[in-house]
């Protein structure tokens, strides 16, 4: 089926061979053609048919991929995607690694979770350590024992002596 009017497609030449071919098409319709390359086109085009419905037909392509907005990318896509870079680069951890790292650790979380909720519960519920009369006594002694301890022979006077035990030691 050839076109009458466009002399490339006459007299029994195939259409195939029409001088106009799709990455000629595709440079005119992105401005890429020089000013004379795109006049000699734009002749052509007004004679072919043939050539006019493939331009449409790259027209609607290019419409079409100008229009599309690609989908965004899923959940953990980044992540995967390195772990395949490093897997083909030779990279990779070890499969047991792998598998420590995707079982062991939430578990030793989980783990280190209770400890910690356990452990605070407890010293919520019991608080701190009750202290009584004679621990409270006993402590006091054995501190001004030190006090008494680090005093010199010189200052042991009757009225040093009982300063140091009237007035607690210092404090």
């Amino acid at each position: 089926m050839t076109d009458r009017s466009c002399d490339a497609h006459t007299e029994g030449v195939n259409p195939m061979s029409c001088r106009c071919n799709s990455r000629a098409l595709s440079a005119y319709l992105d401005g890429a053609l020089s000013a004379r390359k795109a006049e000699a086109l734009a002749r052509h085009l007004r004679v072919c048919s043939r050539c006019r419905e493939e331009l449409a037909a790259l027209t609607r392509v290019r419409d079409l991929f100008e229009a599309w907005e690609p989908a965004p990318p899923r959940a953990h896509f980044a992540h995967r995607l390195n772990l395949r870079l490093d897997r083909e680069a030779g990279i990779a951890l070890p499969i047991w690694l792998q598998w420590a790292a995707r079982r062991l650790v939430p578990l030793a979380v989980a783990a280190a979770t209770v400890v910690a909720v356990t452990y605070l519960l407890n010293r919520a519920v019991l608080g701190p350590e009750p202290v009584t009369v004679d621990a409270y006594l006993n402590r006091s002694l054995d501190q001004d024992m030190q006090e008494m301890a680090t005093v010199s022979e010189a200052d042991l006077s009757k009225d040093r002596v009982l300063d140091l035990v009237l007035a607690g030691g210092g404090r």
